[in-house]
């Protein structure tokens, strides 16, 4: 998963299992991201961050990318696979329609799982 390339399965675990959202302060901390510019200042640094890579080297720059896209391909088409057929899995669940329905009416999710008799 994306999600534990980037932050690592400890970081991962807590913020699946918590459904904690991040500020953006925090996304960076994780390394989620790689820079927060206020609104105003969001065109100007991304131009600048494209006029910085127009200075590199073409043939290097696509060298690079080759070489990260092959090394992400690897497990990622696998991973993707899981992924969604677990999104899926879980988007027709009672609990998910009763989390999004809370979520809606901004009320705390009374979980139909809690309920369920083993």
């Amino acid at each position: 998963m994306f999600l534990i390339r980037q932050v690592g399965e400890l970081r991962t675990r807590e913020l699946l299992l918590s459904g904690k959202i991040l500020k953006a302060g925090e996304a960076l901390n994780l390394g989620l991201v790689t820079q927060i510019v206020e609104h105003d200042d969001l065109i100007p640094s991304a131009n600048a961050l494209a006029q910085m890579l127009l200075l590199n080297s073409p043939q290097a720059m696509q060298a690079v990318k080759r070489l990260l896209a092959k090394h992400a391909k690897r497990r990622l088409d696998e991973e993707l696979e899981d992924g969604v057929e677990a999104n899926a899995q879980q988007r027709s669940t009672e609990d998910f329609k009763e989390g999004v329905k809370a979520f809606l009416e901004r009320r705390r999710a009374d979980w139909p799982s809690m309920h369920a008799k083993v």
